[in-house]
């Protein structure tokens, strides 16, 4: 009883440590008759951030200019690439005083005019691109191009006017968010001897809105030496479960070399060996040790169909016969969830709008009625 409080408590802490986390720089001048901002660039030391960007949101707060589709906006990453967040974008009437965000969850560009709001990197124009040095020179289009690297260390933004001797303006301050994603990409290595790693469970904190239709299930560089020991468990949010794998080919000896593998309902068994690939899971006398749940396991992912997709995902990792040799899933583990929203017609929740929402209304109608007055 006391493990299951200590891991429930160590899986909430967990989810504290993956909320977003914000960092802030100063002002910036975009004056005239000079194409480069001052400061060039502006710089924001981060400490203490992801070891493993996920995803990333700046932000431009107060931002003033007299041609707006004269900047040239680049965001440098300490080791890694550089990204365009914007250049030749939001037409040629001032902005004053917007509020620009920019996210990989935002589909639509920046405006004409310019106004304030959440959008994708918007690059008009590459051949218009060049800044001096040491702006980079060929920045990505993407912010997915900062997934993966190290958050910590400086952060570097230029600002470049194309046209500075006719025009000029200001950015009031700049901010770099860093955002937990479905995705945990910590190693679960179960020594030889041991039945289950430190990391049981391991958990990935999801704020996905709606209910789930479909979820997939990813294991990054799963190695042993003995396939059929591999146990793989996964809980949801709300205490739902799927057995992925286990015992799976226990009348066979084999080897699983850095196999990626998607669990996915809709495709192929697992086979045997276990190989990289997209398979459904597979399970033969699934069993579990404490904090995990040890009955009512679920066999297939639309267990979880339904469910809330926000909150805690965990994922239980066991070694059938730890004395014989050890696993290791190196690269992590990843979730995929298809979530939405029911419009409040859809009154009997299956996804669609149909008659039957009309019949099941007026049936909870009508036994609701006999108690009223």
């Amino acid at each position: 009883m006391f493990r299951a409080i200590a891991t429930a408590a160590l899986i909430i802490l967990a989810c504290r440590s993956a909320a977003a986390q914000t960092y802030t720089g100063g002002s910036i001048s975009i004056p005239l008759n000079s194409p480069s901002a001052a400061p060039f660039p502006s710089t924001i030391n981060v400490a203490n951030g992801p070891a493993l960007i996920d995803r990333v949101v700046v932000t431009l707060r107060n931002v003033w200019h007299t041609y707006p589709s004269d900047l040239n906006i680049v965001l440098q990453s300490p080791g890694g690439p550089a990204v365009m967040l914007m250049s030749d974008a939001g037409g040629e009437v001032a902005v004053t005083g917007a509020t620009l965000t920019f996210s990989l969850t935002a589909s639509l560009p920046v405006p004409a005019p310019m106004t304030g709001g959440v959008y994708a990197v918007t690059n008009i124009d590459e051949d218009l691109d060049a800044g001096p040095p040491p702006m980079p020179a060929t920045p990505a289009g993407s912010l997915e191009a900062f997934r993966g690297y190290n958050a910590n260390g400086q952060w570097k933004l230029f600002v470049f006017d194309d046209f500075a001797a006719i025009d000029g303006g200001q950015i009031g301050s700049w901010e770099i968010t860093f955002e937990s994603g479905a995705h945990n990409p910590a190693p679960i290595e179960i020594p030889l001897g041991f039945a289950a790693p430190a990391n049981y469970p391991s958990v990935i904190c999801a704020d996905v809105p709606g209910e789930i239709i479909d979820l997939d299930v990813e294991i990054h560089g799963l190695v042993t030496p003995f396939g059929a020991d591999v146990s793989l468990l996964l809980v949801g949010p709300g205490g739902k479960s799927c057995v992925l794998m286990a015992n799976h080919g226990f009348d066979s000896e084999y080897i699983i070399a850095e196999a990626t593998v998607i669990f996915d309902d809709e495709s192929p068994p697992l086979p045997v060996p276990v190989v990289s690939g997209r398979f459904r899971p597979q399970s033969a006398l699934p069993f579990f040790l404490a904090p995990a749940p040890l009955d009512g396991l679920g066999a297939s992912l639309s267990a979880f169909d339904g469910q809330s997709a926000s909150g805690v995902y965990a994922l239980f990792v066991l070694d059938t016969f730890p004395a014989l040799d050890p696993i290791a899933i190196t690269g992590g583990w990843a979730i995929t969830i298809n979530g939405r929203r029911f419009c409040s017609a859809d009154y009997n929740r299956n996804g669609a709008v149909q008659s039957s929402d009309i019949t099941s209304f007026l049936s909870e109608w009508f036994t609701q009625i006999n108690g009223c007055p």
